[in-house]
């Protein structure tokens, strides 16, 4: 007849399987670096005030839509972007440069979820074609070794001069993943 194992065996190989995600979890530090960032509104119920898309002149709006376009492309959160973190001491602050412009960001962990962290940061926003942003950028995240998935919420006032346009950009939901260093996950 076979001896039981001893209970500190079962749960030494049990323990893993039973503990939730414990040893487990990444150092939010492993952030730390250069990410290859892909981002996107995901789906249709963003709101763009400040261009009269809805003038019953037809090329009026027109022209309007194709600006209202044109502001949502220079927007860090449509499109492609790089995004460095680094790690300010032991705290959940980090500093956040997104395409050269620097933020103080916060990712607080989840409680009772391994490696999910939630994101806030908000600042002033500078797009390409000269559009000023003030904006509040906040998401959840989802890191694992070099890789980071998340959904975000934006909105902002701006400014933009050459269009002689101002107003607001509320985007409810948004997805976003990315790469460290910009390597392909080939996923």
């Amino acid at each position: 007849m076979r001896a039981p194992l001893p209970l500190w065996m079962l749960t030494a190989a049990l323990g893993p399987l039973l503990g939730g995600c414990g040893s487990d979890c990444d150092e939010t530090d492993r952030l730390d670096g250069e990410w290859a960032m892909d981002s996107r509104v995901s789906d249709d119920t963003w709101q763009v005030s400040g261009f009269d898309v809805d003038n019953t002149d037809e090329t009026t709006a027109a022209e309007a839509s194709l600006d209202q376009a044109a502001l949502l492309g220079q927007l860090f959160v449509n499109g492609t972007s790089t995004w460095t973190l680094a790690r300010s001491g032991e705290s959940d602050r980090y500093a956040l440069t997104i395409d050269g412009q620097e933020y103080d960001a916060t990712l607080t962990p989840q409680k009772g979820a391994c490696n999910a962290l939630d994101l806030r940061f908000q600042g002033a926003w500078s797009g390409a074609e000269g559009s000023s942003h003030s904006f509040t950028y906040v998401g959840q995240l989802t890191f694992l070794g070099d890789e980071i998935t998340g959904e975000w919420k934006y909105t902002d006032n701006f400014t933009w001069e050459d269009r002689a346009a101002s107003g607001t950009v509320a985007i409810p939901q948004g997805v976003f993943s990315g790469t460290l260093g910009g390597r392909d996950s080939g996923s």
